[in-house]
């Protein structure tokens, strides 16, 4: 993979994984792939935190990463605005120096 490629990172509520990722396995042009994992967010947004992760300081997360061109990864992103309007998602873009797999 090379040119213009970059890293979307989408952080997203848990319960909002499987429309995010039925999303992404059905988008056109396809995707060569993405890896979600969950995580802890800390800071701003406990408007809708359960008691205990208000207690812990920390609301559960699910993170989603795509590389691939910047057009297609902003494509990405109003398709999602579009078809997915999730409350709390966030996401930034980072240039990518290279990819590719190591055989």
């Amino acid at each position: 993979m090379a040119g213009d490629i970059c890293r979307l990172t989408v952080v997203y509520p848990p319960e909002a994984e499987d429309a995010l990722v039925d999303l992404l396995e059905q988008s056109e042009p396809r995707l060569p792939g993405f890896t979600t994992w969950h995580a802890r967010g800390h800071g701003f947004g406990f408007a809708s935190a359960s008691h205990a992760e208000r207690v812990s300081g920390s609301v559960s997360r699910g993170v989603l990463v795509v590389v691939a061109g910047r057009e297609r990864a902003e494509d990405l992103l109003a398709e999602l605005k579009e078809k997915t309007p999730i409350q709390g998602l966030m996401f930034w873009m980072e240039p990518v120096l290279a990819a590719g797999r190591l055989s």
